[in-house]
């Protein structure tokens, strides 16, 4: 999961999403995005 957590880490809401589907990255895969564990 570590290299999904790199590819999402610098990605605005608006932009395409990096898993390559062409949706926003908002209507996609934002919902995953890692979370701070602290």
């Amino acid at each position: 999961m570590a290299i999904l957590d790199r590819a999402f880490a610098d990605v605005n809401d608006d932009d395409p999403c990096p898993c390559g589907s062409g949706r926003r990255f908002a209507d996609c895969h934002a919902g995953r995005r890692a979370r701070d564990p602290s």
